[in-house]
């Protein structure tokens, strides 16, 4: 299992996420997005990408698009990994979502996410301070 992140014993897929290193063992993630609802979206994309029939490929458009309308948005966790015992955690559990695919960057103690997308297609012009 090397490689994998475990929470719980339970494998999860992280992606987008924004990271840094924290003291001399940990390494801080802010949120990511799983892999179920992306390789959903990506599979819709490639039938309508395929399909010739219009009455079809309206129906994978709408599918598409109601998974998009109804994300829930990306995950509001900042998971911690230890370097020496090789364990994933959960480290907080946020009420406010944190943004994937963003600029994310150490200033002082602080560590500051800028913009970024809270669901998919869905950007944000918020800048989110995090203290360490």
């Amino acid at each position: 299992m090397e490689g994998k992140i475990l929470i719980n014993d339970a494998p999860m897929v992280l992606m987008g996420a924004s990271a840094e290193p924290i003291g001399s063992m940990h390494l801080l993630v802010y949120g990511g997005s799983d892999d179920i609802l992306f390789n959903q979206l990506e599979e819709y994309g490639l039938l309508i990408l395929r399909e010739t029939n219009d009455s079809i490929r309206q129906q994978l458009i709408q599918k598409r698009n109601k998974i998009l309308n109804n994300h829930p948005g990306f995950s509001k966790k900042i998971l911690a990994y230890n370097t020496i015992t090789k364990k994933w955690f959960e480290h907080a559990n946020l009420d406010s979502k944190i943004p994937v695919t963003a600029l994310s960057f150490q200033h002082e103690d602080n560590f500051i996410i800028v913009s970024g997308e809270l669901s998919p297609g869905i950007r944000t012009p918020q800048i989110q301070k995090f203290y360490n």
